[in-house]
């Protein structure tokens, strides 16, 4: 792994510091923005789906048949297939001609004598019966005269328990028409229908508790279960479930407009209340009809057939018998059907983690029952706690923009991995302890646009950080070889590589006079005129000016950038010099200065090219036997009267055009123990010169 990355940056951490904050103040406003429009719902819906099905794994109950249910409370009459067979049984026991019934009318009929006993049970001890019950039919026939004595009787039954719960649908409006005109109270029992985004588009997830429009308020069929259950436990202390979780101010509270949690929406200029379900896990046992895993209720569950059993026990006088007693006791009993393509409703557990298929539309209502009657709800924290989830966000997002922009490359995949680790260990706390959800997608998009903008005004800092460094060490050697030192991966290291080069030197002739004569400001601005003119001439060939000595002038071609014709290019960039030395000899005599001679030496040959020097301080420069015998050929132009000398090499590599002259065989140089054969070319006058 890389070693923490040290800031080479320009500005401080503190100016970084307040980019970042800014950018996030940014970003954190415009996830919110999509957030609120929906932009991740499907994906939370998804993930709060895997929540629901990993966290509350361990709720199964054990052991075979109904057992016990964990969650109390709630308890379910479904109807099926086999109880429509006990249903007309019991009809013609009972002198009805059931043989010509529609599935409504049997209906009818088991949903009267299920009251009639439970009504029966009240009467025997109405310790045993139970809490409230609720009629998950939104048409009981009220409107058939066909069966008016059914309606009477299921009307004096409701009348007898004073705690039916009826449901009717949210277009309908209430009325004896359509629903049990005796109930003791009344509530729609339509769901809100989901939000339409990516992902499960067809599983519930929400309901409407109530409705209010400019007349009145409309309780949602669950919502006036558990307050029939909380005025049936005031008044008759039933032990099954804390009362204290369930309070009519509390209702008062929730029907308050401009609550923010739970979350209100606006309807065809009506005002509902909306209730994040809190999903309570199936259970599996035997197998249904088409071989599949039967799909069992999480709460304890009766059929009509227990209530007629429960029915012939009232006769004998014992129902304390009856196994289902403690099924019903104290709880809200919920009654519907359980029929294939009957009220079925898509949920979180509707997948085959669990083996189930869609759920009874009754049990959804027994769900949100149970929530509310026990607490249950589950609390996104973005909307229950809006201002603690932004806060957190923009945290979230700076720490590790902030982490990302100042560690190095693998800490920060480190880091991001311990950051995401880390919340979802925080998420699953939070649901185990209060059934809260972290907006994790929210959370992540922020945090990843959050790093990459982080990562963008670094890249930004740092290309004006080369840029700047690009500028500084252009002034010091030329702009080649500066970017071969800032961008070359091996550029900061001592050594170097073999190459062909022709290197130049130039120096001016009567230099240590000139400085005599002039004041040093004046040499110092005529010097820098001098070496800017030439240093013109070796950039436009292509040379890579490796040092400055003075006057003198150690070039370079073919380095650190290969060039095929090196040694035509320097020997064009002597030529270019003279020339232009002529033109800037004409400007300084014009200024009362005296014009200059220069001498210029080119040598081609091996050479190693590279940085030299210490581990602290390092040049780059060439290094091999050509490049003193080009600064030994440089003075030797003095002796030999010509104004360029070079080596065979160097003029073996020249074509027809140039005219060149040797100037002297088998001479020997200074410091070398060869003979060299050296030559001259012709400067062709320039222009003005």
């Amino acid at each position: 792994m890389s070693a923490r990355r040290q800031p080479s940056r320009p500005g401080s951490p503190g100016r970084f510091a307040t980019q970042l904050l800014a950018i996030t103040l940014v970003i954190g406003i415009l996830v919110g923005a999509l957030s609120a429009l929906g932009a991740f719902t499907g994906i939370e819906w998804w993930l709060t789906k895997a929540r629901l099905n990993w966290h509350t794994w361990d709720w199964h109950p054990d052991g075979p048949g109904r057992g016990a249910s964990p969650f109390p409370g709630v308890a379910l009459l479904l109807f099926d297939r086999a109880d429509l067979l006990a249903a007309g049984a019991d009809a013609e026991r009972d002198g009805q001609d059931s043989a010509s019934w529609h599935d409504r009318e049997q209906l009818q009929w088991m949903v009267m004598r299920s009251l009639e006993i439970l009504a029966d049970l009240a009467s025997h001890d109405a310790g045993l019966a139970p809490g409230a019950v609720g009629l998950d039919f939104y048409n009981l026939g009220m409107d058939d005269d066909r069966n008016a004595e059914i309606v009477s009787r299921m009307t004096v039954a409701a009348q007898r328990l004073e705690n039916v719960v009826d449901g009717y649908r949210l277009t309908d409006e209430t009325g004896s028409d359509t629903t049990l005109a005796s109930a003791s109270r009344h509530g729609f029992l339509d769901l809100l229908p989901p939000v339409r985004f990516l992902v499960d588009e067809d599983a519930t997830q929400t309901a409407t508790l109530w409705r209010r429009s400019a007349a009145s308020r409309e309780d949602q069929f669950s919502l006036g279960l558990a307050i029939c259950m909380e005025f049936e436990a005031r008044m008759r202390h039933r032990p099954e479930w804390s009362p204290s979780r369930v309070s009519f101010a509390s209702w008062d509270a929730l029907s308050a407009e401009g609550q923010r949690w739970p979350p209100m929406d606006s309807v065809d200029d009506e005002l509902r209340l909306l209730w994040p379900i809190m999903f309570l896990p199936p259970r599996s046992s035997g197998t249904s009809e088409s071989g599949s895993p039967a799909r069992r209720s999480a709460f304890p569950v009766l059929h009509f057939r227990d209530m007629l059993q429960l029915g012939r026990l009232l006769k004998t006088g014992d129902p304390a018998e009856w196994p289902g007693l403690g099924t019903v006791f104290g709880r809200a009993l919920l009654v519907g059907v359980d029929l294939p393509d009957v009220d079925r409703i898509r949920t979180p557990y509707s997948n085959r983690l669990h083996g189930s298929q869609e759920f009874p539309g009754v049990e959804v209502h027994a769900q949100i029952v149970c929530g509310l009657l026990n607490g249950w709800v589950l609390r996104p924290l973005d909307r229950f706690l809006p201002a603690l989830n932004g806060v957190l966000l923009l945290g979230l997002m700076f720490v590790s923009a902030w982490g990302a922009g100042r560690l190095a490359f693998g800490w920060s995949i480190v880091a991001g991995a311990l950051l995401l680790v880390a919340l979802l260990l925080v998420d699953a706390v939070l649901w185990h302890f209060g059934h809260i959800t972290l907006p994790l997608t929210q959370w992540l998009v922020g945090i990843s646009m959050a790093n990459r903008s982080a990562a963008q005004l670094l890249a930004r800092r740092e290309r004006r950080s080369r840029d700047l460094v690009m500028q500084r060490l252009s002034q010091h050697v030329t702009e080649r070889v500066a970017h071969h030192l800032v961008h070359s991966p091996l550029a900061g290291e001592l050594g170097g590589e073999r190459r062909e080069v022709t290197v130049l030197f130039s120096d001016l002739q009567g230099f240590t006079s000139l400085t005599e004569r002039l004041p040093p400001e004046v040499m110092l601005a005529l010097m820098n005129r001098y070496l800017d003119a030439m240093s013109d001439e070796i950039a436009a060939e292509g040379g890579t000016l490796a040092n400055y000595i003075g006057d003198a002038i150690f070039a370079i071609f073919g380095a650190p950038d290969a060039l095929p014709d090196h040694a035509r290019r320097a020997v064009n960039a002597a030529i270019r010099m003279q020339q232009a030395l002529s033109r800037f000899n004409l400007t300084i005599t014009a200024e009362g200065h005296a014009p200059l001679a220069q001498r210029i030496g080119l040598s081609t040959g091996q050479v190693i090219c590279g940085n030299v020097g210490g581990t602290k301080r390092f040049i780059w420069t060439a290094l091999g036997d050509a490049v003193p015998i080009g600064a030994r050929l440089e003075p030797l132009n003095k002796q030999y009267g010509t104004g360029i000398l070079m080596t065979q090499a160097t003029c073996a590599q020249l074509g027809p055009e140039y005219n060149v002259q040797l100037v002297d065989s088998g001479i020997r140089v200074r410091g070398r123990q060869g003979l060299l054969d050296i030559y001259t070319v012709e400067v062709p006058p320039c222009e003005g010169g």
